[in-house]
């Protein structure tokens, strides 16, 4: 029988183990952070525990938890007084221990596991595909989301590329601008939210991606791979907060916008208790951590347009392609292409997060939002938005298309005059040289020297002789080349 990777032998393996023939990713985990070293088993994974009081009064605690042991301690507890227990667990990565401490209490599903594991966008084994019918997306019992952070990455990595997160494996993707590499790039951060609610109070349960602290190249020769830092700081400036102006927020600290993990926990510390917020249910977790998504997607939007407006650029306000590069035109292509390729998986991601809200995919009514909290306008304009910007990049495809047409059909024409230049002179040398060829073959052939020599008394006899010869040649030449040119036509 087939044992799955994901838990340790106990309650929680047994229930996966029946799940195996309808899951093969159940059984075998994504090989490719193998590759780099990254195992399942050896992660390192930062908790926190959030607990909220009775109402929006009492104190908002963020209990830091020392690995699984203190997880499951912290789990069986009971609260004291007979208080409803409202708590938040907000997990950076994720690995074995933990999850099967969490499988042991909660009994989710294991999906839950294997969906935040995997670090391709989709793939195709003989296992079968990762995709999931629409219908089961929509009735999925946790939310998952993957937005894209920005990171600066030192200008001597590139050149290792492909780079991955050393806690994770996600891929670090690098963005060409017009032929060169640019310093930042983009790195997939997943988050999921489970909740479940009972009647002593609700449990929900965020597991996020880590900051992007170091990156890791695929070293073939011991499996590991070689490790890199890189810079903390969100790239060009982190994401604009997303309160509303007029709901009387006071003065306060932003959040730190190092890391989801890290966001979430001081929103839902510093501003649990604004107007029309509520402990009452998970969806007061549910709700700051889309919201943070939901900028996370605009910011990178906001990356994706520059870099879309630099590969125009060279096309704008542009007469004269006589200078045109024709190599450069290509490269430029080329950089569109993987732009678009981005696009529509960030379009594909946007989808199903909106298959997973049950939202339709169509363009909000501005006039029908009355709230910051309205979350389902924000992920259908920015799906809006994404559509938009990849229709921007295909019609930017076409136009370097036709202008590699121009530039080609113009390369090609200056080859062609310069082919017809150098046939014009070959004529002109062949020409001369028939002449000077009639005149020295006359002279050979009846030997005239000495007295037929210019300046001699019989020259006139050599021109009488040589001139109509070579008339003769030069009109069976000419006739030649009539005849050929009739013949091409």
């Amino acid at each position: 029988m087939n044992q799955s990777w994901i838990a340790w032998n106990g309650p929680y393996q047994d229930y996966i183990n029946g799940l195996c023939a309808s899951d093969p990713y159940l059984v075998q985990p994504d090989p490719k952070p193998l590759r780099c070293g990254i195992s399942w088993e050896t992660r390192l994974v930062n908790i926190r525990a959030i607990e909220f009081g009775n109402d929006q009064t009492d104190k908002l605690l963020v209990l830091p938890l020392q690995g699984p042991v203190s997880l499951a301690k912290h789990l069986t507890q009971n609260r004291k007084g007979g208080k409803p227990r409202r708590t938040a667990y907000v997990f950076e990565n994720m690995n074995r221990d933990v999850a099967t401490v969490l499988g042991d209490h909660f009994r989710m599903h294991p999906s839950l596991f294997t969906n935040y594991e995997r670090t391709v966008t989709a793939s195709s084994t003989s296992g079968g595909s990762c995709s999931v019918l629409t219908s089961g997306l929509a009735l999925q019992q946790y939310l998952s989301m993957s937005p894209r952070s920005l990171v600066t990455l030192p200008s001597s990595l590139t050149k290792h590329a492909p780079l991955r997160c050393s806690e994770t494996g996600r891929y670090v993707s690098l963005t060409r601008v017009n032929g060169k590499l640019d310093t930042v790039g983009t790195v997939k951060r997943k988050c999921f939210v489970w909740n479940k609610v009972s009647e002593d109070g609700w449990t929900s349960i965020v597991i996020c991606d880590p900051v992007l602290s170091n990156v890791v190249t695929r070293n073939e020769a011991d499996g590991r791979g070689h490790v890199f830092p890189v810079g903390q700081q969100p790239a060009e400036g982190p994401y604009v907060d997303f309160f509303a102006s007029d709901i009387g927020i006071t003065a306060k600290p932003g959040p730190p916008k190092t890391s989801i993990a890290d966001d979430l926990c001081f929103y839902l510390a510093n501003y649990s208790s604004l107007p029309g917020l509520t402990c009452e249910t998970p969806d007061i977790v549910s709700l700051f951590l889309k919201k943070i998504v939901a900028s996370l997607y605009m910011r990178h939007l906001d990356q994706l347009r520059k870099t879309i407006a630099q590969s125009q650029s060279p096309m704008r306000w542009t007469s004269d392609f006589a200078k045109l590069d024709l190599a450069a035109v290509e490269a430029n292509w080329s950089d569109c292409q993987t732009l678009e390729r981005r696009l529509q998986l960030h379009c594909l991601d946007l989808e199903g997060i909106l298959v997973q809200l049950r939202l339709p995919l169509e363009r909000p009514d501005p006039g029908e939002i009355n709230s910051w909290q309205d979350v389902a306008a924000d992920f259908q304009m920015l799906y809006h938005q994404y559509n938009h910007a990849r229709s921007w990049v295909e019609k930017l495809n076409s136009s370097m298309t036709a202008l590699t047409g121009i530039a080609g059909n113009r390369q090609a024409f200056r080859e062609q005059q310069v082919s017809l230049e150098a046939a014009v002179r070959t004529r002109n040398i062949t020409t001369l040289g028939l002449v000077f060829i009639s005149l020295a073959y006359v002279a050979t052939l009846f030997s005239m020297s000495g007295d037929y020599a210019p300046g001699g008394e019989s020259f006139w006899l050599y021109l009488v002789i040589s001139i109509p010869m070579m008339l003769v040649v030069l009109g069976v030449y000419q006739c030649m080349n009539y005849s050929r040119h009739r013949a091409e036509t």
